[in-house]
């Protein structure tokens, strides 16, 4: 009976006596009959998602009843016939407008299970700590500014989730609650931690970001189990050095603090697969770092790191090491021996050079080398085979190695903003190579070999000092998008024709007098930009490109008869002969 947009039950429903499942869910039931009391075999009740606000007192003589859902209903009060469910094992009561619980919830010596997110609760009754069989409990997305000191007697409890309250303390008894597996109390108001959590010895999961907590305590040592620890966006600006007791930690997260060191004993957490420490105010890394021998990620970005101990290349687990924006102005060679690292993130350090060594790198596919102040790359480059994706963008670069043409996997490179004059002739190697991003440089010419990149799907060349292009372009049969804006070409070749599947070309701020006959050959082009050249008239081929629906041909000299013969060839194309912006 899901589903069915009932707004009332009749009064026979209770004449189903021997019913033991009944699913009302995503009616618009706003109340319910008093005959629901004869149903009194019933197990699970769920009437989520409707318009309830209240519950008749008849429901607490359903003594069968194990499991009941008032999701998403209209209540403002908890109802007291729930009270009488002796045997409610799980009770689920998220977002509704509950304001409180009532003292009587006691009497639920079964209850397993109690959802209770999405309220108005603002405080929770001391009797909630008399529920002695009560596993998990959900408090989160309600206005709690404490929990009360008798909730350290859920002995049975392995799930407290709190976060999205306004807690500011947390009781002495929490460590009370032994069998406590996973504690969620972030983006709450909380300033410390007690000391009494080291009591709980089998929690497997500590959740505390986004508080306002100034010092971790040193107990945290006795949390022997604690496989993932969640302090970010805290004020912390230190951990205590006992941190290093927690054996089975595999996910740390503290970023977003104002952490200025980590304690040397960082290196006995042996088993830590996972360190989130961006956004702090770190100068240095211990050399004891070298412990973390399952590390796979190492997040160190926007913190002030000026040099990495050598000892960092023992961490021959790792897969992704971030960090961009610091003060790093060489890595050491010992970053050869990261024989598993995938992603390594540079961008905006001080890097003069990029080391030898790291050809040693024999399964990285993604390398961000932007904005540092690398002048050359070493030939040892083209070693890293299994690079994919190589970013060089804002440097001081000259001039690529010839070793490029090495790295046959490259599906991506960027290298704009720096001050290449030229390509090396192996640039056409580069098999798979699909997206060329060069602009912003000084190129004079293109290599030949330039068009034995037949992979490349997007070629972008803008702002050079182009004078021409090689007639090999025509072989660019994949190419989709050429970009050749703002530079010297008088003219092009009349290969250019043969790019088949281009849809995108881009001449505009040239010195172009002319545009060859075989432009009409691009039967796949949708956009044009011949902006601001020399061009006194268009080739009538133009008018065999149908797909071509924008043409922005303004700032050249077209008599009134050529721009009414390029309006006629070309009757559903969007046509600018004035200023446009590109």
């Amino acid at each position: 009976m899901s589903y069915r947009q009932l707004d009332k039950l009749p009064s026979s429903i209770g004449s189903f006596r021997n019913l033991q499942y009944l699913f009302l869910e995503g009616n618009q039931l706003s109340s319910l009959p008093a005959s629901i009391k004869q149903l009194t075999r019933l197990k699970e009740l769920n009437l989520s998602d409707n318009q309830l606000k209240k519950i008749p007192e008849e429901l607490s003589t359903m003594n069968a009843l194990k499991k009941l859902n008032l999701n998403n209903n209209l209540l403002t009060s908890f109802p007291l016939a729930i009270c009488g469910l002796k045997n409610l094992e799980k009770l689920f009561i998220r977002k509704n407008k509950l304001a409180q619980l009532p003292t009587a919830i006691s009497n639920l010596k079964e209850l397993k299970i109690l959802h209770l997110e999405g309220n108005r609760i603002s405080s929770l009754p001391h009797t909630i700590g008399d529920l002695p069989s009560l596993k998990e409990l959900h408090l989160e997305w309600n206005h709690i500014q404490y929990l009360p000191n008798t909730i350290g007697s859920l002995e049975k409890l392995s799930y407290l989730s709190a976060y999205n309250n306004k807690l500011k303390t947390l009781p002495p008894s929490i460590g009370n609650m032994q069998q406590l597996k996973h504690l969620i109390l972030h983006n709450n108001a909380l300033h410390s931690i007690p000391e009494s959590i080291r009591l709980l010895s089998n929690l497997v999961s500590l959740e505390l970001q986004q508080n306002k907590i100034t010092k971790l305590p040193d107990s945290l040592h006795g949390l022997m189990r604690l496989e993932k620890l969640n302090i970010y966006k805290n004020q912390l600006t230190e951990l205590p050095n006992t941190f290093g007791s927690l054996p089975n930690l595999k996910e740390f997260f503290l970023h977003l603090n104002h952490i200025e060191k980590l304690p040397p004993s960082i290196g006995n957490l042996t088993a830590l697969e996972k360190l989130i420490a961006n956004d702090n105010s770190l100068i240095t890394i211990p050399e004891s770092i070298q412990g973390l021998i399952h590390l796979k990620e190492l997040n160190l970005r926007n913190n002030s790191i000026q040099a990495l101990p050598q000892t960092i290349g023992n961490l021959t687990a790792l897969q992704t090491l971030y960090l961009n924006n610091n003060n790093l102005q060489t890595l050491p060679a010992s970053i050869q021996r990261l024989n598993n690292l995938k992603e390594l993130h540079l961008i905006r350090n001080n890097l003069q050079n990029f080391p030898d060594t790291a050809s040693g790198l024999q399964k990285l596919t993604l390398l961000f080398l932007q904005e540092n102040k690398l002048t050359v790359l070493p030939e040892s480059l083209g070693n890293i085979q299994a690079l994919t994706q190589l970013f060089l963008n804002k440097n001081q670069l000259k001039k690529l190695p010839q070793s490029i043409g090495s790295l046959k996997n490259l599906t991506h490179l960027y290298a704009t903003y720096n001050q290449l004059v030229s390509l090396p002739e192996s640039i056409g190697t580069m098999i798979r190579l699909q997206r060329l991003i060069i602009h912003h440089n000084q190129l004079t010419s293109l290599p030949a070999s330039i068009g034995d990149i037949a992979n490349v799907h997007i070629l972008l060349v803008y702002n050079n000092q182009l004078s021409d292009i090689p007639d090999s372009i025509g072989k660019l049969k994949k190419l989709r998008i050429l970009n050749l804006n703002r530079n010297q070409l008088t003219s092009l070749p009349d290969t250019i024709g043969a790019l088949q599947s281009l849809e995108a070309l881009y001449l505009s701020k040239n010195k172009l007098t002319s545009i060859p006959d075989t432009i009409g050959s691009l039967t796949s082009i949708k956009t044009l930009y011949l902006f601001h050249n020399y061009l006194e008239a268009l080739p009538s081929s133009i008018q065999h490109l149908t797909a071509l629906t924008q043409l922005f041909a303004a700032k050249n000299p077209f008599s009134q008869a050529a721009k009414e013969r390029i309006i006629r060839w070309l009757p559903h194309c969007q046509i600018h002969f004035f200023n446009a912006k590109f």
